[in-house]
């Protein structure tokens, strides 16, 4: 549970947060702590703080579900159609000269630097 003590691994299920992202993190931790693919549903509450984790104590748990329903469920209630077409639109949407309006007291390469990270983000 040590492992889980960034913000950036955990899955909330809010804006900008994918859970195949986190599950890199997941696959990754539990590859170095030993946990084998058979356990990943024993190990998945770890990775899940906030709504993610309320909907997950809400209605995954006490149930035996395989962990691939339990990440399909995960995704079925945070990753809707809705936010994919929000992603998308925000993505149209961004470019570079709008990011050098919202930062005027910002040099172009660091505007360029949040143009890439917010895109990275979407």
């Amino acid at each position: 549970m040590k492992i889980y003590t960034k913000d950036t691994r955990e899955y909330r299920g809010e804006v900008y947060d994918t859970l195949n992202t986190k599950l890199r993190y997941f696959y990754d931790c539990c590859s170095k702590l030993g946990v084998q693919e058979s356990q990943y549903h024993l190990a998945f509450s770890v990775m899940l703080k906030g709504r993610a984790a309320k909907f997950y104590f809400d209605k995954v748990t006490g149930r035996n579900y395989s962990f691939q329903k339990m990440v399909q469920m995960m995704q079925q209630h945070f990753e809707t159609e809705e936010n994919r077409q929000r992603y998308l639109t925000e993505w149209r949407e961004t470019t570079f000269l709008r990011i050098i309006k919202k930062n005027p007291d910002k040099t172009r390469m660091e505007c360029l630097e949040i143009l890439f990270d917010f895109l990275c983000t979407i």
